[in-house]
Protein backbone atom coordinates (compact mmCIF):
# COMPACT_ATOMS: atom_id res chain seq x y z
CA UNK A 1 0.00 0.00 0.00
CA UNK A 2 1.55 3.32 -1.07
CA UNK A 3 1.25 6.56 0.90
CA UNK A 4 -1.59 8.00 -1.19
CA UNK A 5 -3.65 4.85 -0.94
CA UNK A 6 -2.90 4.67 2.78
CA UNK A 7 -4.12 8.24 3.41
CA UNK A 8 -7.36 7.67 1.50
CA UNK A 9 -8.15 4.35 3.16
CA UNK A 10 -7.28 5.74 6.61
CA UNK A 11 -9.31 8.95 6.39
CA UNK A 12 -12.21 7.61 4.30
CA UNK A 13 -12.54 3.97 5.41
CA UNK A 14 -16.15 3.63 4.15
CA UNK A 15 -15.25 4.68 0.61
CA UNK A 16 -15.10 1.72 -1.78
CA UNK A 17 -11.73 1.47 -3.54
CA UNK A 18 -9.86 -1.01 -5.75
CA UNK A 19 -6.38 -1.30 -7.18
CA UNK A 20 -6.59 -1.77 -10.95
CA UNK A 21 -3.32 -2.10 -12.88
CA UNK A 22 -1.45 -0.20 -10.15
CA UNK A 23 -4.04 2.59 -10.16
CA UNK A 24 -6.29 3.41 -7.22
CA UNK A 25 -9.94 3.67 -8.30
CA UNK A 26 -12.52 4.91 -5.79
CA UNK A 27 -16.28 4.37 -6.14
CA UNK A 28 -18.37 6.92 -4.21
CA UNK A 29 -22.06 6.12 -3.82
CA UNK A 30 -23.40 9.61 -3.11
CA UNK A 31 -22.51 13.29 -3.42
CA UNK A 32 -21.25 13.44 0.17
CA UNK A 33 -18.65 10.76 -0.52
CA UNK A 34 -17.58 12.56 -3.71
CA UNK A 35 -17.18 15.80 -1.78
CA UNK A 36 -15.23 14.18 1.08
CA UNK A 37 -12.86 12.46 -1.33
CA UNK A 38 -12.20 15.61 -3.35
CA UNK A 39 -11.64 17.69 -0.19
CA UNK A 40 -9.07 15.13 0.94
CA UNK A 41 -7.32 15.21 -2.44
CA UNK A 42 -7.26 19.00 -2.36
CA UNK A 43 -5.93 19.17 1.21
CA UNK A 44 -3.23 16.57 0.47
CA UNK A 45 -2.58 17.87 -3.08
CA UNK A 46 -3.36 14.48 -4.61
CA UNK A 47 -3.96 14.64 -8.37
CA UNK A 48 -7.00 12.68 -9.53
CA UNK A 49 -9.09 12.07 -12.64
CA UNK A 50 -12.90 11.74 -12.61
CA UNK A 51 -14.14 8.95 -14.89
CA UNK A 52 -17.42 7.36 -15.91
CA UNK A 53 -16.88 4.15 -17.83
CA UNK A 54 -13.24 5.17 -18.31
CA UNK A 55 -13.38 4.80 -22.09
CA UNK A 56 -12.23 8.35 -22.80
CA UNK A 57 -9.16 8.60 -20.53
CA UNK A 58 -6.27 10.07 -22.48
CA UNK A 59 -2.96 11.45 -21.31
CA UNK A 60 -3.61 10.55 -17.70
CA UNK A 61 -0.45 8.44 -17.36
CA UNK A 62 0.97 10.69 -14.63
CA UNK A 63 -2.12 10.28 -12.49
CA UNK A 64 -2.66 7.13 -10.45
CA UNK A 65 -5.90 8.02 -8.64
CA UNK A 66 -9.29 7.84 -10.36
CA UNK A 67 -12.77 8.70 -9.16
CA UNK A 68 -15.34 6.47 -10.84
CA UNK A 69 -18.96 7.64 -10.85
CA UNK A 70 -20.28 4.26 -11.99
CA UNK A 71 -21.91 3.43 -8.62
CA UNK A 72 -24.02 6.62 -8.79
CA UNK A 73 -26.34 5.37 -11.52
CA UNK A 74 -29.90 6.09 -10.38
CA UNK A 75 -32.76 7.83 -12.12
CA UNK A 76 -33.63 10.39 -9.45
CA UNK A 77 -36.86 11.71 -10.96
CA UNK A 78 -38.84 11.26 -14.16
CA UNK A 79 -41.39 14.05 -14.57
CA UNK A 80 -43.60 12.59 -17.30
CA UNK A 81 -45.93 15.58 -17.53
CA UNK A 82 -42.99 17.98 -17.96
CA UNK A 83 -40.93 15.66 -20.19
CA UNK A 84 -37.85 15.97 -17.95
CA UNK A 85 -35.60 13.49 -16.21
CA UNK A 86 -33.01 13.91 -13.43
CA UNK A 87 -30.26 11.30 -13.19
CA UNK A 88 -27.02 10.61 -11.37
CA UNK A 89 -23.91 11.06 -13.48
CA UNK A 90 -22.86 7.40 -13.43
CA UNK A 91 -25.85 5.98 -15.28
CA UNK A 92 -24.93 4.81 -18.78
CA UNK A 93 -26.65 6.24 -21.82
CA UNK A 94 -27.98 2.80 -22.75
CA UNK A 95 -29.37 2.19 -19.24
CA UNK A 96 -31.16 5.52 -19.41
CA UNK A 97 -32.42 4.91 -22.97
CA UNK A 98 -33.90 1.55 -21.98
CA UNK A 99 -35.63 3.02 -18.92
CA UNK A 100 -37.10 5.90 -20.96
CA UNK A 101 -38.22 3.57 -23.75
CA UNK A 102 -40.92 2.17 -21.43
CA UNK A 103 -42.59 5.60 -21.52
CA UNK A 104 -41.78 6.32 -25.20
CA UNK A 105 -39.40 9.11 -24.17
CA UNK A 106 -35.97 9.83 -25.60
CA UNK A 107 -32.87 11.76 -24.58
CA UNK A 108 -31.62 12.33 -28.14
CA UNK A 109 -28.01 11.24 -27.70
CA UNK A 110 -26.99 8.15 -29.64
CA UNK A 111 -26.02 5.12 -27.54
CA UNK A 112 -25.07 2.93 -30.48
CA UNK A 113 -21.32 3.63 -30.60
CA UNK A 114 -20.47 3.44 -26.88
CA UNK A 115 -23.48 2.14 -24.93
CA UNK A 116 -21.53 2.08 -21.65
CA UNK A 117 -20.65 5.78 -21.75
CA UNK A 118 -21.98 7.53 -18.66
CA UNK A 119 -24.06 10.69 -18.61
CA UNK A 120 -21.31 12.53 -16.75
CA UNK A 121 -18.74 11.53 -19.35
CA UNK A 122 -21.03 12.52 -22.23
CA UNK A 123 -21.62 15.93 -20.64
CA UNK A 124 -17.92 16.48 -20.03
CA UNK A 125 -17.19 16.10 -23.74
CA UNK A 126 -20.52 17.47 -25.07
CA UNK A 127 -21.23 14.29 -27.01
CA UNK A 128 -23.79 13.97 -29.77
CA UNK A 129 -23.31 10.68 -31.54
CA UNK A 130 -24.43 9.58 -34.98
CA UNK A 131 -27.75 11.48 -34.81
CA UNK A 132 -26.06 14.82 -34.09
CA UNK A 133 -27.11 16.19 -37.49
CA UNK A 134 -30.78 16.14 -36.50
CA UNK A 135 -30.64 16.13 -32.70
CA UNK A 136 -27.67 18.29 -31.70
CA UNK A 137 -25.50 17.41 -28.70
CA UNK A 138 -26.32 16.48 -25.12
CA UNK A 139 -25.96 20.09 -23.93
CA UNK A 140 -28.88 21.11 -26.12
CA UNK A 141 -31.11 19.16 -23.71
CA UNK A 142 -29.43 20.05 -20.41
CA UNK A 143 -31.56 22.04 -17.94
CA UNK A 144 -29.76 21.72 -14.63
CA UNK A 145 -26.58 20.39 -13.11
CA UNK A 146 -25.07 19.49 -9.75
CA UNK A 147 -21.30 19.25 -9.52
CA UNK A 148 -18.54 19.15 -6.93
CA UNK A 149 -15.77 21.72 -7.34
CA UNK A 150 -12.08 20.78 -6.99
CA UNK A 151 -12.21 22.12 -3.43
CA UNK A 152 -15.20 19.96 -2.50
CA UNK A 153 -18.17 22.35 -2.64
CA UNK A 154 -21.51 21.22 -4.09
CA UNK A 155 -22.81 23.65 -6.72
CA UNK A 156 -26.32 23.55 -8.22
CA UNK A 157 -27.07 25.38 -11.48
CA UNK A 158 -30.11 25.67 -13.75
CA UNK A 159 -33.30 23.87 -12.78
CA UNK A 160 -36.03 21.53 -13.98
CA UNK A 161 -37.54 23.84 -16.59
CA UNK A 162 -36.21 26.03 -19.39
CA UNK A 163 -37.21 29.21 -17.53
CA UNK A 164 -34.75 28.34 -14.74
CA UNK A 165 -31.82 28.51 -17.19
CA UNK A 166 -31.10 32.23 -16.90
CA UNK A 167 -28.15 34.48 -16.10
CA UNK A 168 -24.60 33.24 -16.57
CA UNK A 169 -24.78 29.80 -18.17
CA UNK A 170 -22.63 27.91 -15.68
CA UNK A 171 -24.69 24.82 -16.49
CA UNK A 172 -22.95 24.60 -19.87
CA UNK A 173 -19.56 25.71 -18.60
CA UNK A 174 -18.68 22.02 -18.34
CA UNK A 175 -19.10 21.47 -22.09
CA UNK A 176 -15.86 19.95 -23.31
CA UNK A 177 -14.11 20.65 -19.99
CA UNK A 178 -13.23 16.93 -19.86
CA UNK A 179 -13.31 16.63 -16.08
CA UNK A 180 -10.84 19.46 -15.46
CA UNK A 181 -13.18 21.86 -13.63
CA UNK A 182 -15.10 19.55 -11.28
CA UNK A 183 -17.10 16.35 -10.96
CA UNK A 184 -20.65 16.19 -12.30
CA UNK A 185 -22.86 14.24 -9.88
CA UNK A 186 -26.38 14.88 -11.19
CA UNK A 187 -28.06 16.35 -14.28
CA UNK A 188 -31.56 17.24 -15.42
CA UNK A 189 -32.58 17.02 -19.07
CA UNK A 190 -35.55 17.83 -21.24
CA UNK A 191 -36.81 14.86 -23.25
CA UNK A 192 -38.60 14.36 -26.56
CA UNK A 193 -41.12 11.69 -27.62
CA UNK A 194 -39.57 8.66 -29.30
CA UNK A 195 -40.05 8.52 -33.06
CA UNK A 196 -42.82 6.13 -34.04
CA UNK A 197 -40.81 4.67 -36.90
CA UNK A 198 -37.23 4.34 -38.08
CA UNK A 199 -35.88 3.02 -41.34
CA UNK A 200 -32.27 2.31 -42.26
CA UNK A 201 -31.11 1.79 -45.82
CA UNK A 202 -27.74 0.82 -47.24
CA UNK A 203 -26.15 1.89 -50.51
CA UNK A 204 -22.88 0.91 -52.19
CA UNK A 205 -20.20 3.20 -53.56
CA UNK A 206 -16.97 2.90 -55.52
CA UNK A 207 -15.34 5.76 -53.62
CA UNK A 208 -15.78 8.16 -50.70
CA UNK A 209 -16.59 10.86 -53.23
CA UNK A 210 -19.37 8.63 -54.59
CA UNK A 211 -20.84 8.21 -51.09
CA UNK A 212 -20.74 11.92 -50.25
CA UNK A 213 -22.51 12.70 -53.54
CA UNK A 214 -25.28 10.33 -52.42
CA UNK A 215 -25.43 12.13 -49.06
CA UNK A 216 -25.80 15.51 -50.73
CA UNK A 217 -28.60 14.21 -52.96
CA UNK A 218 -30.56 12.99 -49.92
CA UNK A 219 -29.88 16.17 -47.92
CA UNK A 220 -31.18 18.29 -50.81
CA UNK A 221 -34.60 16.61 -50.45
CA UNK A 222 -34.90 17.69 -46.78
CA UNK A 223 -36.17 14.31 -45.68
CA UNK A 224 -36.45 13.25 -42.02
CA UNK A 225 -32.83 12.16 -41.98
CA UNK A 226 -31.24 11.71 -38.54
CA UNK A 227 -28.00 10.00 -39.52
CA UNK A 228 -25.87 9.43 -42.62
CA UNK A 229 -22.52 7.67 -42.69
CA UNK A 230 -20.08 6.20 -45.17
CA UNK A 231 -17.65 3.40 -44.37
CA UNK A 232 -15.36 0.77 -45.78
CA UNK A 233 -17.05 -2.33 -47.11
CA UNK A 234 -15.10 -4.42 -44.60
CA UNK A 235 -16.51 -2.44 -41.68
CA UNK A 236 -20.05 -2.73 -43.07
CA UNK A 237 -19.63 -6.45 -43.73
CA UNK A 238 -20.08 -6.20 -47.49
CA UNK A 239 -18.90 -8.88 -49.91
CA UNK A 240 -15.25 -8.75 -50.88
CA UNK A 241 -14.77 -6.38 -53.80
CA UNK A 242 -17.40 -3.88 -52.62
CA UNK A 243 -15.22 -1.02 -51.40
CA UNK A 244 -17.64 1.29 -49.60
CA UNK A 245 -21.17 1.48 -48.26
CA UNK A 246 -23.50 4.24 -47.14
CA UNK A 247 -25.79 3.95 -44.11
CA UNK A 248 -28.75 6.33 -43.88
CA UNK A 249 -31.38 6.51 -41.12
CA UNK A 250 -34.82 8.14 -41.32
CA UNK A 251 -37.00 8.76 -38.24
CA UNK A 252 -40.48 10.19 -37.73
CA UNK A 253 -44.10 9.19 -38.19
CA UNK A 254 -44.75 5.86 -39.86
CA UNK A 255 -46.50 7.57 -42.78
CA UNK A 256 -43.67 10.06 -43.38
CA UNK A 257 -40.89 7.48 -43.15
CA UNK A 258 -42.72 5.06 -45.46
CA UNK A 259 -43.40 7.79 -48.04
CA UNK A 260 -39.85 9.15 -47.98
CA UNK A 261 -38.31 5.71 -48.21
CA UNK A 262 -40.40 4.98 -51.30
CA UNK A 263 -39.27 8.25 -52.88
CA UNK A 264 -35.62 7.51 -52.09
CA UNK A 265 -35.81 4.21 -53.94
CA UNK A 266 -36.17 6.28 -57.11
CA UNK A 267 -33.22 8.49 -56.18
CA UNK A 268 -30.60 5.99 -55.01
CA UNK A 269 -29.69 2.39 -55.73
CA UNK A 270 -30.71 1.05 -52.31
CA UNK A 271 -29.31 -2.42 -51.60
CA UNK A 272 -30.84 -3.21 -48.20
CA UNK A 273 -33.60 -1.81 -45.96
CA UNK A 274 -34.25 -2.35 -42.24
CA UNK A 275 -37.44 -0.97 -40.69
CA UNK A 276 -38.70 -0.68 -37.11
CA UNK A 277 -37.15 1.41 -34.34
CA UNK A 278 -35.89 -1.55 -32.32
CA UNK A 279 -34.49 -3.37 -35.36
CA UNK A 280 -32.64 -0.27 -36.57
CA UNK A 281 -31.20 0.48 -33.13
CA UNK A 282 -30.06 -3.12 -32.68
CA UNK A 283 -28.41 -3.14 -36.11
CA UNK A 284 -26.55 0.13 -35.44
CA UNK A 285 -25.32 -1.01 -32.05
CA UNK A 286 -24.00 -4.27 -33.52
CA UNK A 287 -22.39 -2.43 -36.43
CA UNK A 288 -20.76 0.42 -34.54
CA UNK A 289 -19.92 -1.51 -31.40
CA UNK A 290 -17.99 -4.21 -33.28
CA UNK A 291 -15.57 -2.02 -35.25
CA UNK A 292 -11.96 -3.14 -35.45
CA UNK A 293 -10.05 -2.56 -32.20
CA UNK A 294 -6.93 -1.24 -33.94
CA UNK A 295 -5.57 2.14 -32.96
CA UNK A 296 -7.81 4.87 -34.30
CA UNK A 297 -7.29 8.33 -35.71
CA UNK A 298 -10.26 10.68 -35.51
CA UNK A 299 -10.30 14.01 -37.30
CA UNK A 300 -13.09 16.54 -37.38
CA UNK A 301 -14.17 19.31 -39.70
CA UNK A 302 -17.30 21.19 -40.73
CA UNK A 303 -19.96 19.44 -42.82
CA UNK A 304 -19.31 21.45 -45.98
CA UNK A 305 -15.59 20.64 -45.98
CA UNK A 306 -16.35 16.99 -45.30
CA UNK A 307 -18.88 16.62 -48.10
CA UNK A 308 -17.46 18.99 -50.73
CA UNK A 309 -13.69 19.21 -50.37
CA UNK A 310 -12.22 16.26 -48.43
CA UNK A 311 -13.66 13.22 -50.29
CA UNK A 312 -11.27 13.20 -53.25
CA UNK A 313 -8.28 13.74 -50.98
CA UNK A 314 -9.46 10.90 -48.77
CA UNK A 315 -9.90 8.66 -51.81
CA UNK A 316 -6.35 9.40 -52.95
CA UNK A 317 -5.04 8.54 -49.49
CA UNK A 318 -7.12 5.38 -49.06
CA UNK A 319 -6.19 4.11 -52.54
CA UNK A 320 -2.59 3.85 -51.35
CA UNK A 321 -3.12 2.46 -47.85
CA UNK A 322 -4.88 -0.43 -46.15
CA UNK A 323 -6.85 1.76 -43.75
CA UNK A 324 -10.55 1.37 -43.04
CA UNK A 325 -12.76 4.45 -42.71
CA UNK A 326 -15.99 5.48 -41.02
CA UNK A 327 -17.24 8.91 -42.07
CA UNK A 328 -20.08 10.56 -40.14
CA UNK A 329 -21.58 13.18 -42.40
CA UNK A 330 -23.74 14.65 -39.65
CA UNK A 331 -21.04 15.37 -37.08
CA UNK A 332 -18.17 16.00 -39.50
CA UNK A 333 -16.01 13.24 -38.02
CA UNK A 334 -13.74 10.88 -39.95
CA UNK A 335 -12.39 7.80 -38.18
CA UNK A 336 -9.51 5.82 -39.62
CA UNK A 337 -8.20 2.51 -38.32
CA UNK A 338 -4.50 1.87 -38.72
CA UNK A 339 -1.57 0.27 -36.95
CA UNK A 340 0.74 3.21 -37.77
CA UNK A 341 -0.95 6.07 -35.98
CA UNK A 342 1.90 8.59 -35.85
CA UNK A 343 3.02 8.01 -39.46
CA UNK A 344 -0.53 8.33 -40.76
CA UNK A 345 -1.21 11.47 -38.71
CA UNK A 346 1.92 13.08 -40.11
CA UNK A 347 0.90 12.15 -43.65
CA UNK A 348 -2.66 13.43 -43.13
CA UNK A 349 -1.34 16.70 -41.69
CA UNK A 350 0.75 17.25 -44.80
CA UNK A 351 -1.89 16.17 -47.33
CA UNK A 352 -4.83 17.98 -45.74
CA UNK A 353 -3.13 21.10 -44.40
CA UNK A 354 -5.12 23.44 -46.66
CA UNK A 355 -8.41 22.22 -45.19
CA UNK A 356 -10.13 23.21 -41.96
CA UNK A 357 -9.70 20.12 -39.78
CA UNK A 358 -8.20 18.99 -36.48
CA UNK A 359 -7.34 15.71 -34.79
CA UNK A 360 -9.53 14.79 -31.83
CA UNK A 361 -6.59 14.49 -29.44
CA UNK A 362 -5.02 17.85 -30.30
CA UNK A 363 -4.64 20.45 -27.60
CA UNK A 364 -6.95 23.42 -27.70
CA UNK A 365 -5.36 26.83 -28.25
CA UNK A 366 -4.40 28.76 -25.14
CA UNK A 367 -7.67 30.04 -23.65
CA UNK A 368 -7.09 32.83 -21.14
CA UNK A 369 -10.64 32.63 -19.78
CA UNK A 370 -10.40 28.86 -19.29
CA UNK A 371 -7.11 29.27 -17.44
CA UNK A 372 -8.57 31.90 -15.13
CA UNK A 373 -11.58 29.71 -14.35
CA UNK A 374 -9.31 26.70 -13.81
CA UNK A 375 -7.05 28.57 -11.40
CA UNK A 376 -10.04 29.93 -9.51
CA UNK A 377 -11.88 26.61 -9.17
CA UNK A 378 -8.80 24.40 -8.81
CA UNK A 379 -6.02 26.38 -7.07
CA UNK A 380 -4.00 23.24 -6.31
CA UNK A 381 -4.51 21.80 -9.81
CA UNK A 382 -5.63 18.40 -8.56
CA UNK A 383 -8.40 17.82 -11.12
CA UNK A 384 -7.09 16.04 -14.24
CA UNK A 385 -3.98 18.27 -14.38
CA UNK A 386 -2.37 16.39 -17.28
CA UNK A 387 -5.29 16.47 -19.69
CA UNK A 388 -3.62 16.98 -23.09
CA UNK A 389 -6.72 18.62 -24.56
CA UNK A 390 -5.96 21.85 -22.72
CA UNK A 391 -2.98 24.13 -22.55
CA UNK A 392 -2.74 25.43 -19.02
CA UNK A 393 -0.72 28.56 -18.35
CA UNK A 394 0.59 29.14 -14.83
Amino acid sequence: MNSVEGKIREKLPALQADIIEENLVVYPQNSEEVSSFIKLCNDEKISMVPIGSGSQIIGADKTKVYLSMRKMNRIVELAKADLTVSVEAGISIKELAEALREYNFLLPVSHHEKPNSTIGGLLARDAGGIEQYARGTIHDYLLGLEFITPTGELIKTGGKTVKNVTGYDFTRLFAKSWGTLGVIVKATFKLIPMPVEKALFITHGVSIDDLTQQMKEVLAKRYALVSFMGMSGKVLGLDEGLRYGGVFVLAGSRQAVTHQLQALKGLLDIKEIITGTDSVDDYLEDLLGSKASQAEIILGTDRRTLLDYLPRELDAILDNTSMDIVLDGGSGLVQLTTTNVQEVKKMLGERLQEFNFSFSDERSPVDILYNRIKRSLDPNRIMYPNNPRFVEVS
